[in-house]
């Protein structure tokens, strides 16, 4: 798949995420679109357990509002290699993605969150 297509794809479908979103009954804050991911953050999750991580996994999960509305929200975990295979060793103190959601701590202009 050629680049463009991969850029519509993602704009297509978090533009079908956006539009779910729009149908819940809560706060702008909890519609989370994305998350910013900063090199700190990486850093911070690479120091946890004196590890040495070979990647970071991202797990979706399904949150529920006081409201009863369901958002998905993401966690950031440390993986490391051992004997050939990537294993979680911890993750960020606190959920990285509660304290820089987007659109509030992101540039509102990216393309993928205002196609």
């Amino acid at each position: 798949m050629s680049d463009s297509n991969q850029l519509q794809e993602a704009i297509n479908a978090t533009t079908n995420y956006r539009n779910y979103l729009d149908t819940l009954n809560c706060e702008p804050i909890d519609k989370t679109r994305a998350y910013h991911l900063s090199l700190s953050d990486i850093e911070a999750l690479a120091k946890l357990n004196n590890t040495t991580l070979d990647g970071v996994r991202l797990y979706l999960g399904q949150h529920t509002l006081s409201n009863g509305e369901s958002v998905t929200r993401v966690y950031m975990v440390g993986t490391e290699l051992v004997n050939g295979s990537s294993v979680d060793v911890g993750v960020e103190q606190g959920n990285f993605a509660e304290s820089k959601p987007c659109p509030i701590d992101c540039n509102i202009s990216s393309n993928l969150l205002n196609p």
